[in-house]
């Protein structure tokens, strides 16, 4: 199943002797894409001069992104992204806007945005809390504040709720988002190392294919089963030994990844 796009990233390598060259990728991209986006401008072993994420899934994120991130950890950040539920995304935005805070606002380390993925598990979002008020009165009406369980319902009515959600607020060092309010009840924990996503090793192939046994897009003839085809190739029998092939080879479906 394919991940959703989450980045829009454009990469410039500067040529100080002529025009510059530079290209476009979706992340999370797979290896091979990663390669063959570094190949279109000219990229081996030397940095990217430029990268500049255009356009996100999550709009609040690209600015905590530092101008100078590594392609291949941008790439693992924006895949663990693509696997997250909904609320977890939420919880994500409330933990970024923390670090943020902590940080002045300047860029989080990717290590870290990275490692909060890990974390959504350590917190809580309130989606009916937008501000003050709101939290105050979710935290009294839902027994979250010991001192008021022995007032009266009726006694409620009085209570200064925006006082309540504000002290609460900055005693569990909280965040308001535009989805509610969250906050985090564990440690950030370190999951990843920084580089990890960095490849040690380059592709063993030119090109990557998914080969799946099929009839023509009949899908009453079509099965689960599924090879993958490195090429060049020394042994394309086997891969399709693999899919038990007796039928012509143009029953086979052949999809880039």
């Amino acid at each position: 199943m394919n991940k959703r796009k989450i980045f829009e990233v454009e990469m410039i390598r500067l040529n100080p002797f002529g025009a510059n060259t530079y290209t476009e990728i979706a992340l999370p991209a797979t290896p091979y894409e990663l390669a063959n986006v570094l190949e279109q401008i000219h990229i081996t072993d030397d940095p990217i001069h430029s990268l500049e994420i255009v356009n996100s899934e999550l709009e609040f994120l690209p600015q905590f992104i530092s101008e100078n991130v590594n392609l291949y950890e941008l790439n693992h950040l924006a895949s663990r992204l693509s696997e997250l539920y909904q609320w977890e995304l939420d919880c994500f935005e409330g933990m970024v806007m923390m670090g943020a805070a902590q940080s002045q606002y300047e860029p989080i380390a990717i290590e870290r945005l990275i490692n909060m993925t890990y974390s959504v598990e350590h917190c809580q979002i309130a989606y009916e809390a937008y501000d003050n008020a709101s939290l105050g009165r979710f935290y009294a009406n839902n027994g979250f504040v010991p001192e008021l369980e022995a007032l009266p319902e009726k006694i409620f009515q009085w209570l200064d709720y925006a006082k309540i959600g504000k002290e609460m607020r900055e005693n569990e060092s909280g965040v308001f988002t535009p989805n509610g309010y969250v906050v985090q009840d564990g440690e950030i924990v370190h999951k990843y190392q920084s580089s990890d996503a960095i490849p040690t090793e380059k592709l063993d192939y030119a090109i990557l294919l998914r080969v799946k046994k099929s009839y023509f897009d009949d899908t009453e003839y079509d099965n689960d089963l599924i090879a993958f085809l490195k090429l060049p190739a020394s042994d394309i029998y086997h891969c399709l030994f693999s899919l038990r092939q007796c039928r012509p080879c143009n029953q086979i479906k052949i999809l880039l990844p």
